[in-house]
Protein backbone atom coordinates (compact mmCIF):
# COMPACT_ATOMS: atom_id res chain seq x y z
CA UNK A 1 0.00 0.00 0.00
CA UNK A 2 1.39 3.16 -0.90
CA UNK A 3 0.14 6.19 0.71
CA UNK A 4 2.03 8.87 -0.97
CA UNK A 5 3.99 11.27 0.25
CA UNK A 6 5.89 9.22 2.24
CA UNK A 7 7.06 12.69 4.35
CA UNK A 8 3.26 13.60 5.00
CA UNK A 9 1.90 12.02 8.29
CA UNK A 10 -1.45 10.28 8.20
CA UNK A 11 -3.59 11.20 10.63
CA UNK A 12 -6.78 11.24 9.38
CA UNK A 13 -9.54 7.87 9.13
CA UNK A 14 -9.38 8.53 5.27
CA UNK A 15 -6.94 6.43 4.71
CA UNK A 16 -8.74 3.29 5.64
CA UNK A 17 -10.27 2.47 2.63
CA UNK A 18 -6.93 2.54 0.57
CA UNK A 19 -5.08 0.08 3.23
CA UNK A 20 -7.94 -2.06 2.71
CA UNK A 21 -8.49 -2.06 -0.60
CA UNK A 22 -4.83 -2.38 -1.02
CA UNK A 23 -4.32 -5.10 1.34
CA UNK A 24 -7.99 -7.03 -0.09
CA UNK A 25 -7.22 -6.51 -4.17
CA UNK A 26 -3.70 -5.20 -4.50
CA UNK A 27 -3.17 -5.76 -8.17
CA UNK A 28 -6.44 -3.94 -8.77
CA UNK A 29 -5.87 -0.90 -6.94
CA UNK A 30 -2.74 -0.04 -9.35
CA UNK A 31 -2.96 3.68 -10.36
CA UNK A 32 -5.83 4.08 -8.12
CA UNK A 33 -6.81 6.54 -5.16
CA UNK A 34 -9.20 6.02 -2.30
CA UNK A 35 -10.46 8.01 0.06
CA UNK A 36 -12.61 7.70 3.09
CA UNK A 37 -13.36 5.94 6.15
CA UNK A 38 -14.34 2.02 6.67
CA UNK A 39 -16.91 1.41 8.98
CA UNK A 40 -17.52 -1.51 11.52
CA UNK A 41 -20.26 -2.51 9.33
CA UNK A 42 -18.15 -2.02 5.95
CA UNK A 43 -19.61 0.87 5.21
CA UNK A 44 -17.53 3.83 3.38
CA UNK A 45 -17.76 7.04 5.25
CA UNK A 46 -17.12 10.82 4.49
CA UNK A 47 -13.75 12.22 5.66
CA UNK A 48 -14.28 15.27 4.26
CA UNK A 49 -11.30 17.09 1.83
CA UNK A 50 -12.34 15.10 -1.23
CA UNK A 51 -11.70 17.75 -3.50
CA UNK A 52 -8.22 18.50 -2.09
CA UNK A 53 -7.55 14.45 -2.71
CA UNK A 54 -9.22 14.29 -6.04
CA UNK A 55 -7.10 17.22 -7.40
CA UNK A 56 -3.85 15.79 -5.62
CA UNK A 57 -4.25 11.95 -7.35
CA UNK A 58 -5.22 13.76 -10.68
CA UNK A 59 -1.56 15.69 -10.15
CA UNK A 60 0.47 12.35 -9.46
CA UNK A 61 -1.28 10.60 -12.59
CA UNK A 62 -4.22 7.95 -10.84
CA UNK A 63 -6.51 6.82 -13.52
CA UNK A 64 -8.90 6.49 -10.99
CA UNK A 65 -10.40 7.38 -7.49
CA UNK A 66 -12.90 5.83 -4.86
CA UNK A 67 -15.08 8.09 -2.04
CA UNK A 68 -17.54 7.42 -0.40
CA UNK A 69 -21.07 7.89 -1.91
CA UNK A 70 -21.86 10.41 0.25
CA UNK A 71 -18.86 12.56 -1.58
CA UNK A 72 -20.86 12.07 -5.27
CA UNK A 73 -21.51 15.79 -5.97
CA UNK A 74 -18.02 16.81 -4.70
CA UNK A 75 -16.21 14.14 -6.59
CA UNK A 76 -18.76 14.79 -9.91
CA UNK A 77 -17.98 18.69 -9.63
CA UNK A 78 -13.73 18.38 -9.89
CA UNK A 79 -14.09 15.40 -12.34
CA UNK A 80 -16.19 17.81 -14.68
CA UNK A 81 -13.79 20.80 -13.34
CA UNK A 82 -10.63 18.63 -14.63
CA UNK A 83 -12.37 17.34 -17.53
Amino acid sequence: VNLTPASARKHSTGVDLAIALGILAPQQMRRVAAWGEVGLQGDVKSVGQCVRMIVAAADAGVDRVIFSSLDRDHVERVASWLG
